[in-house]
C-alpha cells in the first residue's frame, strides 16, 4: 500500500523530503506526489538540498520544478538557472546535469548559447582555433568561445555546452545555429507560451485568469 496518503496528511513541506527518503521505495513515492507539493518542499529546503529529491523526479515532474523556478511572471529568470547548472557540485555526480538538460526548454539554452558563446564553424577541419579561448568539441569542425566574465558561470556555460555535446552531437549542433534564425526575445516569448500551457495542463490558472480572480481582492 502507498504511504503516500500518510506523508501528505502528516508532514510540512519543510519536512516532506526528510520523510520521503525515509520509505522503503523514495523514487516511488516521488512519482505519485504534484509537481507543485515538490516545489513547496524544494523552496522551503533550498536547491541544494533538494538535489537528491531532484534526480529522482521524472523528466516531466522536472520540467514543471523548472517552469515554476524559472519564471516571475513572463521574465525568464536566468539567474536561478544557473543555480539549476550548478548542482552537479552537490551531488559530486555529472548526471545530473544531463537530467537537466532534459527537462529544459531547449529554447532557453538557445538563448544563452546566443548570449554567451561566439561560435566558429569552418568548412575543414583545422587545429588553429580562430583567436583566443577558443575550443572545439569536435576535432576543429566548430569552434566555441565563452564570453561570461564570471569565471564560475564561464565554467557552468563550458561544462554544460560538453554536457550537451556528449548527450546529442545532433540537438548541440541545432542549438548552435538557432541564433541564425531567432533571438533572444522570440526565443523567450516562445518559451514562456509553453511554460503556460504545461502549467495550465496541471491545473494553473493563466495570468489574465488569474488577475480576474485576485483584482476585487
Amino acid at each position: 500500500m502507498s504511504k503516500l496518503p500518510d506523508i501528505l496528511k502528516n508532514t510540512s513541506s519543510k519536512n516532506l523530503i526528510k520523510e520521503i527518503f525515509k520509505t522503503e521505495a523514495p523514487e516511488v513515492i516521488i512519482k505519485e506526489i504534484s509537481s507543485q507539493t515538490l516545489y513547496l518542499a524544494i523552496k522551503q529546503n533550498g536547491l541544494p538540498d533538494s538535489s537528491e529529491l531532484i534526480e529522482l523526479c521524472t523528466d516531466e515532474q522536472r520540467q514543471l520544478l523548472l517552469d515554476m523556478d524559472l519564471w516571475s511572471g513572463d521574465d525568464w529568470q536566468e539567474e536561478k538557472f544557473w543555480q539549476w547548472l550548478a548542482l552537479p557540485e552537490i551531488t559530486e555526480d555529472i548526471s545530473i546535469l544531463r537530467k537537466i538538460l532534459r527537462s529544459t526548454d531547449l529554447k532557453l539554452v538557445s538563448d544563452l548559447i546566443i548570449r554567451y558563446v561566439d561560435i566558429h564553424v569552418t568548412n575543414e577541419p583545422t587545429d588553429e582555433p580562430p583567436g583566443d579561448n577558443f575550443y572545439s568539441p569536435d576535432k576543429g569542425h566548430t569552434w566555441l568561445s565563452v564570453k561570461l566574465s564570471e569565471p564560475d558561470r564561464n565554467f557552468l556555460m563550458t561544462r554544460f555546452l560538453a554536457c550537451i555535446f556528449e548527450y546529442s552531437a545532433e540537438i548541440f549542433y541545432q542549438l548552435i545555429n538557432v541564433g541564425k534564425i531567432a533571438t533572444p526575445t522570440q526565443l523567450e516569448e516562445e518559451a514562456f507560451k509553453e511554460k503556460e500551457k504545461r502549467l495550465q495542463a496541471e491545473g494553473f490558472p493563466d495570468h489574465e485568469y488569474a488577475w480576474e480572480l485576485c483584482s476585487p481582492i
